[in-house]
């Protein structure tokens, strides 16, 4: 009876709570009537989980098993932590003298980071007895045994050998890595700070300016890009802001690029990397209006694709490894939604291109629809288009074409076309520098156009936006209309309050 159900339970420690049973030399599972161990890696702790059968186990041997386990305690690398679980099995009640000798070995820190925890099951009764110095239950020893008796217990297992189960939790928690040596992450770390380096040096020896040089090598720029720049979309994966910025790109992309790309192997990295840092940069044209520069979306989606390998593997994200990855992605999302500056639309953008383009390139055996890789190739076909389709269509971008559009014509003096085009983008309700800019477009027009009393109308909604400004223009607009009091009344009121024009006082010069 004892063997049989020593199997079900170190059964469902495997199922529910993912310990791997010691195997045998031929790396076969065995379970012996008489002792069982069982290990689990959680966060970096080690768990030890030792069955043993009470009545088989003399006083002597039980005074032995925990003298012996507090040496290999100590034998084991004093930074490592370890939790070492004594469950002692019944058929019926416990001998009290057995009892005491395990009551009296019980420590609740054998030395440094090293734990030792005891458990009695009376099998018979169903009843399970903590008997470690703490109250508390760490990582759910006695929970999952109370749990058995109550419900595991009853499930059939008989069809599944144990060995089938050990096998399938071992693949959930591990990755067979493709690739050795991760080359193109170091390749990308050297063309990030090469790409810096040479920037900031030509712009140091020839006097330009670093943001003026970014926007020349391919800054994610709006209104570049809806003039037809589209590379746009991939130069800024290269281009950062500072020194800060490439560096703690670089040490990200060294501390998930190595992973990600032993686990998929360099030609997907490759084309995880590009297909996140482009699906950021397009999510940034979108949702975000200001440049942006950076790999930090290309990484995102380094994380996410590892995520992706982590929801695949249940035991492996319960390891620590998906905690950790989810943990990193929330701080990360968090901080830049919480200080400016940050263009956490681009992480997002990243975060799902990683994380879709891994499912594109999933092998999972699993027949369910969300591992299906013709249902994340849809899907990064839908969110790319949506999201293309509002970035070329939104309020700000139909704006953004129509001011380029309002500075070809007023270079080209084309005022009856500056004059409609100013119209339709104050109809837009814009930002207050666009509409600053769109109102002293419309009043040069109006001038030239001679509809002055239009112009005085636009100069006042000027000086809301701009006193300084909002003066000047109407007294240009009263000196073309030859109501030159009026215009020097508002030229002088200009240029008390620090309007910077020069030729203010030629004009002031010429109604004397």
């Amino acid at each position: 009876m004892y063997k049989n159900e020593i199997e079900i339970i170190m059964k469902s420690f495997t199922q529910y709570k993912d310990f791997i049973p010691l195997c045998d030399e031929e790396n076969k599972v065995r379970t012996d009537e008489k002792d069982n161990i069982m290990i689990k890696d959680y966060f970096g702790t080690m768990i030890v989980l030792e069955l043993i059968n009470g009545d088989l186990f003399s006083e002597e041997e039980i005074r032995q098993y925990f003298i012996d386990v507090k040496e290999n305690l100590l034998n084991i690398d004093k930074n490592k932590i370890v939790y070492s679980f004594g469950i002692f099995i019944f058929e019926n009640d416990p001998p009290i003298d057995k009892v005491k000798i395990i009551e009296d070995n019980q420590v609740n820190k054998v030395k440094g980071k090293k734990y030792l925890r005891s458990i009695v099951v009376n099998l018979e009764k169903q009843s399970v007895v903590s008997h470690s110095k703490t109250k508390r239950d760490e990582f759910g020893v006695k929970k999952h045994l109370d749990k058995y008796f109550s419900e595991y217990k009853k499930i059939d297992n008989s069809l599944v050998s144990f060995e089938d189960i050990v096998e399938k939790k071992k693949l959930e928690s591990t990755i067979e890595f493709k690739s050795e040596k991760p080359t193109i992450t170091y390749v990308l770390i050297a063309l990030n700070l090469l790409v810096f380096a040479i920037m900031g040096l030509y712009s140091w020896d020839s006097g330009t300016d670093y943001n003026a040089l970014l926007l020349q090598f391919g800054s994610k720029e709006n209104g570049h890009i809806l003039q037809g720049e589209y590379w746009r979309f991939i130069a800024p994966i290269f281009l950062h802001a500072n020194i800060v910025h490439v560096a703690l790109n670089c040490y990200s992309l060294y501390f998930i690029g190595i992973l990600a790309e032993r686990v998929f192997g360099k030609a997907k990295f490759i084309a995880i990397y590009f297909a996140a840092g482009i699906l950021g940069n397009i999510f940034s044209f979108a949702f975000n209006f200001s440049p942006g520069v950076g790999a930090s979306g290309a990484i995102f989606g380094l994380f996410g694709a590892i995520l992706f390998i982590c929801i695949e593997k249940p035991a492996l994200f319960k390891s620590g490894l998906g905690v950790n990855i989810v943990g990193v992605i929330c701080a990360n999302l968090f901080y830049g939604f919480t200080k400016s500056g940050i263009d956490n639309f681009a992480h997002l953008g990243g975060l799902i291109g990683g994380l879709t383009f891994a499912g594109i390139f999933n092998e999972s055996k699993k027949r369910l629809w969300y591992f299906n890789r013709y249902a994340y190739l849809l899907l990064a076909l839908i969110i790319t288009s949506a999201t293309v389709f509002w970035g070329f269509n939104n309020t700000q971008s139909k704006t953004t074409r129509l001011v380029t559009q309002l500075e070809q014509n007023f270079k080209a003096q084309n005022w009856k076309e500056v004059e409609k085009t100013s119209e339709e983008i104050l109809a837009s309700n814009p930002s207050k520098d666009i509409n600053t800019y769109a109102l002293k477009c419309i009043i040069n027009s109006d001038i030239f156009l001679m509809k002055y009393d239009a112009a005085v109308n636009y100069s006042k909604n000027l000086e809301q936006l701009d006193q300084k400004d909002g003066h000047y223009f109407l007294g240009i607009v009263y000196y073309n209309a030859k109501n030159f009091n009026l215009a020097r009344e508002e030229l002088l009121k200009a240029k008390s309050l620090g309007a910077k024009y020069d030729n203010i006082d030629g004009i002031l010069k010429s109604m004397k």
